[in-house]
């Protein structure tokens, strides 16, 4: 049955209790981190780093830290829980169908939507066998990836801005929640939520791997899982490409920028040229062929050689961006500012804390992806001349 919606956005999950938040008690505050002290091997790897002293909060700001990710959940869970079932639509269909196929079910229905999300469904289809039942997992998950989001982004905020107040950042937290296109899309079998979840997961790793080798392999296979959710993953892979290649011109790390290189490009043809297909294969009926709704990326780079697809591309790169001022409120541009100004105090620091560098690299990572992702979502519209609002 079709859903009526006042909206359209993303969605969001979560509901692991006190022991999720309990981390909270070891985000260092504001100035009280101690001056890290820093060896750096003739491969350039960290040898000893100090650790933040740690200084446990306020049980008032625990609490309200708590009370905001139980907002977030009630609210996103609340919003959605009335829904029955999806909407119909071809992503949709698309998403589920390959999430039964992933659980064993002849399914003949293939699709050119990725599989990423679609695994992270699978096993409601393994599980459970009601379709009513299945449903109210697949929004029970949305809400909790939106919920551990919210949590990894405030953990990343305090991070990266260990002098803003804690109010501020959990205000800042809290107004990104709200955005009701987050709240709706809770209620779609849409990736988003599970994109948005591994891009946090990426960004908070990126940060850490400068005292942790293992935390870097597994900023890189975040990286290239993303590709997995939605191809839109390819221009956050070119950022974390260019990334991963200023470290290791700072640190002269080889053995960590090959790491990165293949993990992601293996990730990315595993699934291109192995996964993708035989799911294709699988759910594509006899004397059928499966087609894809997705232009070729080579394709997409020899247009930029033709006038008109140029003149398409620029207005439709100014609508993307116009709709991203539009429906942050100008927020985005704050945003933006906080991080060219932390980047450039991360950037004079450099020499006296090479570590820094960590955190400059972890805000360009973000920065960047946004302007890459309206890039390569803009071309991708212009080649097939698509008119969309979305």
């Amino acid at each position: 049955m079709i859903k009526k919606r006042l909206f359209e956005g993303f969605c969001g999950v979560s509901s692991s209790g006190w022991r999720l938040f309990s981390q909270i008690d070891a985000v260092p505050l504001k100035t009280n981190r101690l001056k890290s002290k820093v060896i750096f091997g003739s491969s350039g790897s960290i040898k000893t780093l100090e650790k933040p002293k740690v200084i446990e909060r306020k049980k008032s700001e625990k609490i309200a830290y708590f009370f905001l990710i139980l907002s977030i959940i009630l609210i996103y869970g609340l919003t959605n829980f009335q829904y029955t079932g999806p909407a119909y639509l071809s992503d949709e269909i698309g998403y589920l169908s390959k999430a039964a196929a992933f659980a064993g079910y002849p399914v003949d229905m293939s699709s050119s939507w990725h599989g990423g999300y679609s695994l992270m469904l699978a096993p409601l289809f393994v599980f459970f066998s009601d379709p009513s039942v299945i449903w109210r997992g697949v929004v029970f998950l949305n809400v909790f990836m939106w919920a551990i989001s919210f949590f990894l982004l405030f953990k990343l905020l305090v991070d990266l801005f260990p002098e803003k107040n804690f109010w501020v950042v959990l205000s800042s937290v809290g107004v990104s929640a709200i955005y009701p296109a987050w709240i709706t899309m809770s209620g779609y079998a849409f990736s988003t939520p599970a994109f948005v979840l591994v891009y946090m997961v990426a960004l908070n790793l990126l940060l850490h791997s400068k005292i942790s080798d293992i935390s870097w392999i597994l900023y890189s296979f975040s990286v290239g899982f993303l590709y997995w959710i939605h191809p839109i993953g390819l221009a956050v892979i070119f950022v974390s490409l260019f990334i991963s290649i200023i470290l290791f011109w700072r640190f002269g790390n080889f053995f960590r920028l090959i790491f990165h290189v293949l993990i992601v490009l293996l990730l990315v043809v595993i699934y291109q040229f192995f996964l993708h297909p035989y799911l294709n294969y699988i759910m594509t009926p006899e004397n059928f062929t499966s087609g894809s709704h997705y232009p070729p990326v080579l394709k997409i780079i020899d247009s930029f050689r033709n006038i008109e697809f140029l003149s398409r591309f620029f207005l439709i790169s100014i609508g993307q961006f116009s709709y991203l001022l539009i429906s942050t409120f100008g927020l985005v541009v704050y945003g933006l500012i906080e991080m060219y100004y932390n980047a450039k105090y991360n950037m004079r620091s450099i020499n006296n804390q090479p570590t820094n560098i960590f955190t400059l690299m972890t805000i360009s990572l973000m920065a960047f992806s946004i302007f890459a992702i309206i890039f390569m979502g803009s071309a991708s519209f212009s080649l097939s001349n698509q008119n969309r609002i979305d």
